[in-house]
């Protein structure tokens, strides 16, 4: 607002209480466009002191955002000129020169009126949908034929006259699923026309079903309203009702292995079955072993006697009941059982907690009786940071989500002993505290929608620090209080 853009108004209007609430609003409030109240309503008090300014046009943040049948202008007549305006009646002086900022229409246009909004070139009636006609013009609507009165200014409607239909028994319908009747012309959709029209749920049923190996195509001739069925080959082979793909093998005796040629019967139009003398295959999968199960039957099976373990691309081969470990991982083991004809593998890995050598005393580091985890007799717990996550509110406001917020924690070594050169008892204390922390801010979300910032210290880095024993007596006393 101090800036030459508004100089001629300055003397006129002092900008200073303006400046105050933009400057205000720039700095404490998160809606940018709140910024824009302060230069409109400057602005408003410069176009009342007979100054014009068109200060939107040089800000992004600010736009006019008119409809893109109005144009903007910066200091327009409040009282618009409109068509139900009464020329004889004179406008007062002080409506004739008030300017308000805002949308008007286009030069050469006025408001149809103020309720509409509608801008216009020439003055007539509005239509039924709110479309601006002019005096004695012609439109259709729903099928009724309106004019614009210039009389009356209104729009008066009578029904659309159609011609005669035809008669019924000029016009007859031969085709199978054709029958007569009206329909909407679409030459003009208020009138309508006598017309064949296919209704397919007079057409009798063809059914849809076919035979196995065939399927059922229904179609539609050109020209035609009821559907035609035809069963065509699906070029499969047929055993037992049974349809099969070519080159599949088709399970049709024991004792032949059968399979579905290519190859076309010109009787049947399907496919061929070509047969040979089965043939019993042997070869089992690992774990599995080749035996004669049954005489009546012509080849025997493979059946599972082992379950099968995959290490480092190496097979390990276990009975029902054997455990297995590999030798370079006692912490893995896998075992093998036996659910009806199902052989079933599993698996079970021990889970070792974090093991820390420096945390431990010399020469107590020892494996588990598990063959797999590392224990020792662990040293008192040391001083340093641990990690904390906590909601916080001050005054009413609260953190989205929790803060991190870590503190410190552990022991310190303290002693007392006796000094013969002091003749007294010699005391040393050390606490577990903070030594590097830094400021870091949140904000805290309120009732009212605002945002607060809070600022609190973040614990970095913590050691034992040597205090006075008689003062760490005192914080003892107060940490045996719980916090409130």
């Amino acid at each position: 607002m101090k800036s030459s853009l508004f100089a001629d108004c300055h003397p006129l209007v002092s900008p200073d209480n303006f400046y105050k609430g933009c400057s205000f609003d720039s700095c404490y409030v998160s809606n940018q466009t709140v910024q824009c109240i302060s230069l409109q309503t400057y602005a408003a008090a410069c176009a009342q002191a007979g100054v014009c300014i068109n200060w939107r046009t040089h800000t992004k943040l600010c736009d006019s955002n008119c409809p893109s049948d109005k144009v903007y202008k910066p200091c327009g007549l409040a009282q618009q000129p409109t068509c139900e305006d009464n020329p004889e009646e004179e406008i007062s002086d002080l409506l004739a020169n008030y300017t308000v900022e805002g949308c008007f229409c286009p030069e050469g246009m006025k408001l149809f009126n103020r309720e509409s909004g509608i801008c216009v070139t020439k003055c007539g009636c509005l239509d039924p949908q709110g479309i601006p006609r002019e005096f004695n013009e012609t439109f259709e609507y729903q099928c009724q034929k309106c004019t614009c009165d210039e009389s009356t200014k209104t729009v008066s409607c009578t029904p659309k006259q159609c011609p005669q239909l035809a008669p019924t028994n000029k016009t007859t319908c031969t085709e199978r699923g054709f029958v007569l009747i009206n329909q909407t012309n679409p030459e003009d959709p208020c009138c309508p026309s006598l017309t064949c029209q296919c209704q397919i749920k007079t057409c009798k049923d063809i059914g849809s079903e076919c035979k196995p190996g065939f399927k059922a195509v229904v179609r539609i001739l050109e020209g035609k309203c009821c559907p035609e069925l035809r069963c065509e080959s699906k070029n499969v082979c047929v055993a037992n009702g049974i349809e099969h793909m070519p080159n599949s093998s088709i399970p049709t005796s024991k004792c032949q292995d059968c399979s579905c040629s290519n190859e076309v019967e010109p009787t049947t139009r399907l496919l061929k079955i070509n047969c040979s003398p089965k043939k019993c295959d042997q070869n089992c999968s690992k774990g599995f072993v080749y035996e004669k199960t049954n005489s009546d039957d012509c080849c025997g099976k493979c059946v599972q006697k082992y379950c099968v373990i995959s290490v480092d691309g190496t097979d390990h081969l276990l009975k029902e009941g054997e455990t297995w470990s590999p030798l370079r991982d006692n912490c893995e083991q896998y075992s093998c059982a036996k659910y009806g004809d199902t052989f079933t593998t599993s698996s079970s890995h021990v889970v070792c907690p974090p093991f820390n050598k420096s945390n431990c005393h010399p020469d107590t580091i020892q494996t588990a009786a598990n063959g797999c985890c590392k224990i020792c007799v662990e040293k008192e717990r040391v001083c340093r940071v641990t990690s904390m996550k906590t909601p916080v509110s001050q005054n009413g406001c609260k953190s989205t989500e929790d803060v991190d917020m870590p503190y410190c924690e552990g022991s310190c070594n303290t002693f007392t002993m006796y000094s013969a050169a002091a003749a007294a008892m010699q005391h040393k204390c050390s606490c577990c505290k903070e030594t590097r922390v830094s400021n870091r801010t949140v904000d805290l979300q309120c009732d009212d929608e605002t945002k607060v910032p809070f600022t609190y210290m973040y614990v970095e880095e913590c050691s034992c620090s040597q205090i006075n024993c008689s003062d760490a007596e005192h914080a003892r006393k107060k940490r045996s209080f719980p916090l409130q």
